[in-house]
């Protein structure tokens, strides 16, 4: 499985990258690369060894994803390769306040404060990061701690929400993978759906043709199916 952040180095050194994918086979797709059996690009990885420190650039490690490490991949290769990425990831944290991220790719560290954040990807919501709306397609990959998004409307997504990571609306086509521990969903709106609800986490009211696929242990869900207009 391709971990954030992926690229591919090829053997002249660029460092070929996109910050809509980390997948490798996208990106060699996207780049048009021939057949590697000559091993004239290597597959890498940029990450630290715990997810509570993506927001941490210094933290990062470069990894072959290969089964061998192509002979021109040398130790002057990988620093050049691992200063580009580092720039890359301090390029993409945000730890203070900012009124709005439109576009592009982001990790939001401790202390993190977006009002509104449209057609953006995020990584990763660490600590008590907060997100007051999430407007048409974008994402959050994790939250973790007591991270929150504020509402979520239109087609934006939550892959993972654990600890007590809190949504407050969703609105829509929006969708939250999986919830766990004491993870959070006051109300959902229309189409609106959860994956899977593990320990003690919650869905206020659910309207609609909004979802939930699977709930363990203490998990709740007050549904109301009155029309709310």
């Amino acid at each position: 499985m391709c971990e954030f952040k992926s690229a591919i180095v090829t053997r002249n050194g660029d460092v070929l990258a996109n910050p809509w994918t980390d997948s490798h086979e996208d990106l060699i797709r996207l780049f048009k690369l021939r057949d590697n059996r000559e091993g004239s690009f290597a597959r890498v990885e940029f990450t630290p060894d715990e997810q509570a420190e993506l927001d941490q650039p210094e933290k990062y490690k470069l990894t072959i994803d290969e089964g061998r490490c192509p002979d021109w991949f040398d130790e002057d290769m990988k620093a050049k390769v691992s200063d580009k990425m580092r720039g890359w990831i301090k390029a993409m944290v945000v730890s203070d306040v900012v009124d709005l991220l439109c576009g592009g790719v982001y990790v939001l560290s401790k202390g993190a404060r977006v009002s509104l954040v449209k057609n953006c990807r995020l990584v990763v919501m660490l600590g008590n990061s907060t997100v007051g709306e999430m407007w048409e397609s974008s994402k959050v990959g994790e939250m973790w701690g007591s991270s929150t998004v504020g509402t979520m409307r239109e087609s934006s997504k939550v892959g993972e929400m654990w600890g007590s990571s809190t949504v407050g609306e969703m609105w829509e086509s929006s969708k939250v993978g999986e919830m766990w521990g004491s993870s959070k969903v006051g109300t959902m709106w229309e189409s609106s759906k959860v994956g899977e609800m593990l320990g003690s986490s919650k869905v206020g009211t659910m309207w609609e043709s909004s979802k939930v696929g699977t709930m363990r242990e203490s998990s709740k869900v007050a549904i109301d199916n009155r029309n709310p207009k």
